[in-house]
């Protein structure tokens, strides 16, 4: 298109990107129920904004935004409820889904993607790829790793931990989001959690200037009159493209692990017929 002018939403089927006022920053809380989430939008907003409880579940049942400040820029915080717990995206789901877009317009500079250190369990990759399903496969480019409960690593640094985790599932998750990931200590106070805002939000600049200094958005941003139709017809596709991902990529691992036995095989064959 020519300099300037705004393309038609349907020439791109993810995602477009475009500046967004600098004096502000948008962020989404995403990751499976009971994960955090909202306890750590309370910590960014420097206030209880959103419900947080001690839970397996979720302790929010809609979405919510709340507006704060950091270093003299607004900062709005969307905080999501059991969104990514599974790939079914019932009419409820795909109801917060709009709720999300909504609150959100007209995109966020960053995903927060909040889980527990040294809990990266199977609900968190399901919680990972119902993230890719809703927002877009190219969100990874917009997401930080929010670890929380940090103090449980007993001084052993986060960037070790990530770095030695035999977690592939977080391993995946890691290289996908370009390496950005940061920690909390959830019993932090005064300077020292004032110091973890500060780092999550470095990384959160970074990724807009990595990003052109733009914000993310995906189709349903662009629909004028976006409704449930449209947002199962984009999380369909997405999870149709991820599995179908997902299948090549198992069958690619299992062809290599194939072909290394079968040279195994062939040079033990090799040197027994010359020992013989």
């Amino acid at each position: 298109p020519a300099s300037g002018s705004i393309p038609h939403p349907s020439t791109y089927l993810y995602f477009y990107y475009l500046p967004r006022d600098d004096a502000e920053l948008w962020l989404i809380l995403v990751g499976k129920s009971g994960g955090g989430k909202s306890a750590m939008g309370n910590t960014i907003l420097g206030r209880k904004e959103f419900e947080s409880v001690v839970s397996a579940k979720t302790t929010t049942l809609r979405c919510q935004r709340g507006q704060g400040s950091w270093q003299g820029r607004t900062v709005y915080v969307v905080d999501t409820p059991g969104l990514f717990d599974t790939d079914d995206y019932t009419e409820i789901v795909r109801g917060e889904i709009l709720a999300c877009v909504d609150l959100s317009q007209p995109g966020p500079h960053a995903l927060i993607l909040v889980t527990q250190v040294g809990r990266f369990t199977a609900e968190d990759a399901v919680a990972t790829k119902c993230v890719w399903d809703i927002f877009g496969p190219e969100s990874a480019q917009h997401t930080v790793v929010l670890f929380t409960c940090v103090e449980d690593l007993g001084g052993t640094p986060l960037q070790e931990y990530v770095r030695n985790t035999d977690n592939r599932n977080l391993q995946e998750l890691i290289r996908r989001c370009g390496h950005r990931f940061c920690g909390f200590n959830n019993r932090a106070v005064g300077n020292e959690r004032a110091r973890q805002v500060s780092e999550l939000m470095a990384i959160v600049r970074r990724t807009v200037v990595e990003n052109g200094g733009r914000y993310y958005v995906n189709r349903l941003y662009w629909e004028p009159n976006l409704r449930d139709a449209i947002v199962q017809v984009f999380v369909a596709e997405n999870r149709k493209a991820r599995k179908m991902a997902e299948k090549f990529g198992w069958l690619r691992e299992n062809i290599i692990i194939a072909a290394i036995i079968t040279l195994c095989f062939v040079v033990t064959v090799c040197i027994i017929v010359q020992l013989s």
